[in-house]
C-alpha cells in the first residue's frame, strides 16, 4: 500500500537551470569583489627582507602588482560587472525610503 504525501506548495521553490547558473556566476564575482575590496582597504605590502631582485617586477603577476596599491585594487574592482551594476543602481536612488527592507 502506498502512502500519500501532502506538501505545502507555498514552501516549494522551483529554479530554472539558467537562474542557478546566474547565481553561481554572481557568487564567483562577489568572491572576487570581496577579495579586491580587502586589498583596496589594506594594500598588499612586500616583505622588505625578502631576497628578491628589484627587476623581478617584470616577471611579477599584474594582479599582485595591482594589490600593492588601493588604486590598483579599485581598478580591478571596477572590472567586475556585478560591482559596476551595483554602483550604477546606487547612483540612481538617493531616497532611503526606496531601498528594499532587510529580510529577517
Amino acid at each position: 500500500m502506498s502512502k500519500l504525501f501532502d506538501f505545502d506548495k507555498s514552501e516549494i521553490l522551483v529554479y530554472d537551470l539558467a537562474e542557478l547558473l546566474r547565481v553561481y556566476l554572481n557568487l564567483g564575482q562577489t568572491r572576487l569583489a570581496l577579495f579586491f575590496f580587502r586589498y583596496y582597504l589594506q594594500p598588499l605590502t612586500r616583505n622588505p627582507l625578502a631576497d628578491t631582485p628589484a627587476d623581478s617586477e617584470q616577471d611579477a603577476d599584474p594582479v599582485l602588482l595591482d594589490l600593492e596599491t588601493s588604486e590598483g585594487s579599485l581598478r580591478r574592482l571596477s572590472e567586475i560587472s556585478l560591482v559596476r551594476e551595483a554602483l550604477a543602481r546606487g547612483k540612481g536612488s538617493t531616497d532611503p525610503s526606496s531601498t528594499p527592507p532587510i529580510p529577517q
